[in-house]
C-alpha cells in the first residue's frame, strides 16, 4: 500500500529531513508530520524492534540446518633416557543434524508472526506521530488565530473607548457609562495577553515536536480547498453519511492497525496452541562424527535418537492454558472490531457538525459584525447604550470564537478519521467521501 512505501522512505530519509529542520521559514501541515518523524525517538525505536524481530526469525530458519564441529589436536612427548620423541596429532568433524523436530514449522511461523506484529507497531508509532503532528500544528494554528481574534477585540474596544471619550468631553454620557468602555478595553487586553500566552506554549509544543527553531510562519490551513471540503461534508444527508461510515469500516477492516494487531496476535495465540500440542510429538536427531590421526586411523560414528516426554499431565495443561489465551485473543479481537466502528461513526457524525457548525457561525458572525456596525453607528447618535456597545462587540467575539473552534475541530476530525482508516494522505479520505 502507498502508506507502507511512504513509511519506509521516511525512514530512509529521516537524517536528510533532520539536517533541514532548522531551515525552515514557513512550515506547512505536511512539513511538520515529516519532520516529526524524523525526530521520534520512538518510530526510531520500533524501526530497531523490527530489525531485531526479522534477526530472530532468521536464526529461527536457521534451526534445522545441520551443526558441524571441527576439531584438531596435536601431542609430543619425550624421555629422560632416550634422545627420540614420540608425536601423534587428530583430526576430527562431526556433524548433527535434527531429523524431525515437532515444533520446527509452529516456532518458524510464531517468529514470522513476531516479525509482522513488530512491523504493524512500527507503523502504528508512525500514525501515532502524525496525529501528534496534526494535533500540535492545529494547535499552534488554532493560538494564532485566537490571538488575532483578540487583537480585534482589543481594536474594536480601543475604538468605542475613544468614541466614548469624545462623547464624555461633550458631556453626552457620564463618567460612569465611560468607566464602563474602559473596563470593557482592560477585559480585551487582558483576553489578548492570554491568547498570545497560549499561542507561545502552542508554538513550542509544536517546535519541540518537530525541531524547528522559532520564529517561524506556518502555513494557512483554512484554504480553499478545506473550505470546500467543508462544504461538501456539512450537506451530508443522513443515507450519505451512512454509505461513507460503510466505505470507512470496510477500509479499516484491512488497513486499521489496532485491527491489524488485534488479528496478529490471534493468529500467533493459535499458533502458540499447536506448539503446545507438539509436546505429545516425539523428537528424532542423528548425529556422524569421524577423525583421524597422524598414522591415518579412521574412526567414525553415528547415533541416532529419539526422545518423547511422558509428562503428558504437563502437556494437557499447557494446551488447555494455550486455548483460553486464543480465546481471550479472539475476544479482543472482536471488541476492537466493535469499537473501530463505533468510533469511526461518531468520528464522521462529529466532522459533519463541526462543518455545519463552521457554516453557521460563519453566518452568525457577519450578522453580528453588521449587527455591531449598526449599533456603533447608534451609539454615536446617542440613540444606543454603552451596555447595548459593550453586548454587540462580545457577541461578535463569541461568534469568531466559535467559528475557529469549529473550524479546527473539523479539521481534527479529519485526522481522526484518516488514522481510523488506516490511510496516509488526505485525499484518500476524501475519495471515500459519496
Amino acid at each position: 500500500m502507498k502508506y507502507r512505501i511512504h513509511f519506509l522512505l521516511v525512514a530512509l530519509l529521516a537524517t536528510g529531513a533532520l539536517s533541514r529542520a532548522a531551515a525552515v521559514d514557513t512550515l506547512s501541515l505536511e512539513q511538520a508530520r515529516t519532520l516529526a518523524l524524523s525526530q521520534s525517538q520512538t518510530l526510531q525505536e520500533a524501526l530497531a524492534s523490527v530489525s531485531a524481530a526479522k534477526l530472530d526469525e532468521k536464526l529461527q530458519s536457521y534451526t534445522l540446518l545441520p551443526s558441524i564441529t571441527v576439531s584438531a589436536s596435536g601431542s609430543a612427548a619425550a624421555q629422560s633416557s632416550s634422545s627420540s620423541a614420540t608425536y601423534d596429532a587428530s583430526a576430527g568433524v562431526a556433524i548433527k543434524q535434527t531429523i524431525f523436530d515437532s515444533t520446527y514449522g509452529v516456532l518458524a511461523a510464531i517468529s514470522r508472526i513476531s516479525t509482522s506484529i513488530a512491523q504493524t507497531s512500527a507503523r502504528t508509532e508512525y500514525f501515532n506521530v502524525i496525529a501528534a503532528a496534526d494535533t500540535a500544528f492545529y494547535n499552534a494554528a488554532k493560538a494564532l488565530a485566537s490571538v488575532a481574534a483578540s487583537s480585534s477585540d482589543l481594536d474594536s474596544a480601543k475604538a468605542s473607548e475613544e468614541l466614548a471619550k469624545a462623547k464624555l468631553e461633550a458631556g453626552m454620557i457620564s463618567p460612569v457609562d465611560f468607566m464602563k468602555q474602559e473596563a470593557t478595553v482592560a477585559s480585551n487586553e487582558a483576553a489578548f495577553v492570554s491568547a498570545q500566552g497560549s499561542s507561545s506554549a502552542a508554538m513550542r509544543a509544536l517546535a519541540s515536536l518537530t525541531g524547528i527553531k522559532l520564529p517561524v510562519t506556518l502555513a494557512p490551513v483554512d484554504n480553499d480547498s478545506s473550505a470546500s471540503l467543508m462544504k461538501r461534508v456539512a450537506i451530508l444527508t443522513d443515507g450519505q453519511a451512512a454509505t461513507f461510515i460503510a466505505r470507512l469500516e470496510a477500509t479499516a477492516a484491512g488497513n486499521n492497525l489496532s485491527l491489524q494487531q488485534a488479528s496478529l496476535a490471534v493468529e500467533k495465540a493459535q499458533k502458540n496452541v499447536d506448539l503446545a500440542y507438539a509436546g505429545y510429538l516425539p523428537a528424532v536427531s542423528a548425529s556422524l562424527s569421524g577423525s583421524t590421526n597422524i598414522s591415518g586411523v579412521l574412526q567414525g560414528s553415528a547415533v541416532l535418537s529419539v526422545s518423547m516426554p511422558l509428562d503428558l499431565w504437563n502437556t494437557s495443561t499447557t494446551v488447555a492454558s494455550k486455548k483460553v489465551a486464543a480465546q481471550q485473543a479472539a475476544l479482543a479481537l472482536s471488541e476492537a472490531q466493535r469499537t473501530t466502528g463505533v468510533s469511526i461513526e461518531q468520528a464522521v457524525f462529529d466532522i459533519i457538525s463541526s462543518a455545519r457548525s463552521v457554516a453557521a457561525s460563519q453566518k452568525a458572525l457577519e450578522y453580528a459584525q453588521s449587527y455591531f456596525e449598526n449599533i456603533q453607528e447608534q451609539y454615536r447618535l446617542s440613540t444606543a447604550s454603552a451596555a447595548d456597545l459593550t453586548d454587540a462587540a462580545q457577541l461578535v467575539s463569541t461568534d469568531r470564537a466559535s467559528r475557529i473552534s469549529a473550524q479546527y475541530q473539523f479539521l481534527a476530525g479529519l485526522s481522526t478519521l484518516r488514522s481510523l482508516a488506516g490511510l496516509e494522505a488526505d485525499d484518500l479520505l476524501v475519495k471515500l467521501l459519496p
